[in-house]
C-alpha cells in the first residue's frame, strides 16, 4: 500500500462510516437501544485494553532495535512513521474512552438531535480507532514475522 493511502485510510473510513450513521439515524427513524450505556462502558474497556496493548507493542519495537529488520526500518526513515502510527492509535483509543465517558454522563432521552450528532462522532471515533489499531497491528505482525 502506498504511504499516503496507508496514512489516510483510517480517517477516510471513519468519515464514511460516520456519514452512513448520520444517514441511518436521519432517514430510517432508527433509535438508540435502551442499553446504550452498556455499549459505551464496553467501548471504554476496549479502548483501555487497546491503549495498554499498543503501549506494550511500542516498547517491544524499541527493544528490537538491534535486529536487522529494525535497522532496515530505521535506514529507510520508516521508524518515525511507525511510532506515529502507534501514537495515532493510542490517541484515538483515548478519544474513544473520553467520548464514551461523556455519553455515560448525559441523559438519553428519545429523539434529541444531539443524540444523532453524538452517535455520528462516536461512530467516526470508534471506526478510526479500529482501523488505526488494525494498521499498526498489521505492520507490527510483519516485523515480528520477519526472519532475522
Amino acid at each position: 500500500m502506498k504511504l499516503h493511502r496507508e496514512k489516510a485510510y483510517p480517517y477516510l473510513v471513519g468519515l464514511v462510516v460516520s456519514a452512513l450513521g448520520i444517514s441511518l439515524f436521519n432517514y430510517s427513524g432508527a433509535t438508540f437501544p435502551k442499553t446504550i450505556c452498556d455499549l459505551l462502558a464496553a467501548a471504554i474497556n476496549v479502548s483501555a485494553i487497546s491503549m495498554g496493548f499498543l503501549a506494550t507493542a511500542k516498547s517491544i519495537i524499541y527493544s528490537m532495535e538491534d535486529r536487522r529488520i529494525m535497522r532496515i526500518v530505521k535506514d529507510a526513515d520508516y521508524h518515525v512513521i511507525l511510532i506515529d502510527y502507534f501514537m495515532t492509535a493510542i490517541r484515538w483509543s483515548l478519544a474513544l474512552a473520553i467520548w464514551s465517558g461523556v455519553g455515560l454522563v448525559i441523559e438519553w432521552q428519545a429523539g434529541s438531535t444531539w443524540q444523532r450528532v453524538f452517535a455520528a462522532i462516536w461512530l467516526m471515533i470508534v471506526t478510526t480507532m479500529g482501523f488505526a489499531c488494525y494498521r499498526i497491528m498489521h505492520i507490527f505482525a510483519k516485523l515480528l514475522r520477519h526472519p532475522d
